[in-house]
């Protein structure tokens, strides 16, 4: 009998204090903004790919860039009839454009080439180099 009353008051307390956590804040807008957050905050996570089906104008890409996570970064890319120019804090490197993509030849090693495009959802810049993801955005004039 003991156990039986034991049992009931353990469950009684185990019911108000699930009872008590549900009765947290009841506003659901500040918890739709939390998950929205959440949600934002994954998207700019997602590696950006290229948008190679709708059309992007070779010129989209040309001008002068900044890194969005570290001001002394910077980008500048110009065209001279075909042939694209691509230079950074690194260095000055040649670069074709095909499907929206700038591809930029970073040096005699077979293979060594980094991508370049304009993400379509943030209008940045994003270069694609050795599994490293670098996002520009345009400099202000």
């Amino acid at each position: 009998m003991r156990q039986k009353v034991l049992f009931t008051i353990v469950m009684l307390i185990f019911l108000m204090v699930l009872g008590l956590a549900a009765c947290g804040n009841t506003d659901s807008s500040s918890s739709t903004t939390t998950i929205s957050t959440i949600e934002q905050k994954a998207d700019e996570e997602k590696v950006p790919e290229p948008d190679t089906k709708t059309f992007i104008s070779a010129d989209t890409l040309l001008g002068e860039w900044n890194d969005v996570n570290d001001a002394k970064r910077f980008v500048e890319i110009t065209k001279d009839g075909d042939n694209y120019q691509y230079k950074d804090n690194e260095g000055t490197y040649p670069g074709t454009y095909k499907d929206n993509v700038l591809t930029i030849k970073v040096s005699n090693a077979k293979n060594d080439t980094a991508i370049v495009f304009v993400d379509a959802k943030t209008n940045n810049l994003v270069t694609k180099y050795q599994g490293n993801i670098f996002k520009f955005t345009r400099k202000q004039q």
